[in-house]
């Protein structure tokens, strides 16, 4: 089965906008050990090779730029499934060509 894989639709005039969406992560005031965990949590579940697997397996977007110039071209090229690729390719033509729109912008 061959699928094609488009980004978001947009009008032929005006700025091509993405709604940002996703799942947000917080660090609670708390002990000073507890929030230097949780703040070693979050780096180690924000950096690019784990990200990228967390993207594959949930369909979120890279949390950080990095993940974008460092990892998916080269994830795009290592897959040799063709639907794959396109589901890759296209998050790097919205990160690209696309604003995004999301709560702190409204």
């Amino acid at each position: 089965m061959e699928y094609t894989v488009l980004p978001h639709p947009t009008f032929e005039v005006g700025k091509k906008i993405a709604i940002e969406r996703g799942g947000g992560l917080a660090v609670a005031k708390s002990t000073p050990e507890k929030e230097e965990a949780a703040a070693l949590f979050l780096k180690w579940f924000t950096a690019s090779e784990l990200n990228m697997r967390f993207m594959a397996c949930t369909r979120y977007l890279p949390v950080t730029d990095k993940a974008f110039t460092d990892r998916m071209e080269r994830e795009i090229v290592e897959n040799s499934n063709p639907n794959i690729q396109k589901l890759l390719c296209t998050p790097i033509t919205v990160h690209a060509e696309y604003d995004f729109l999301h709560n702190a912008s409204i």
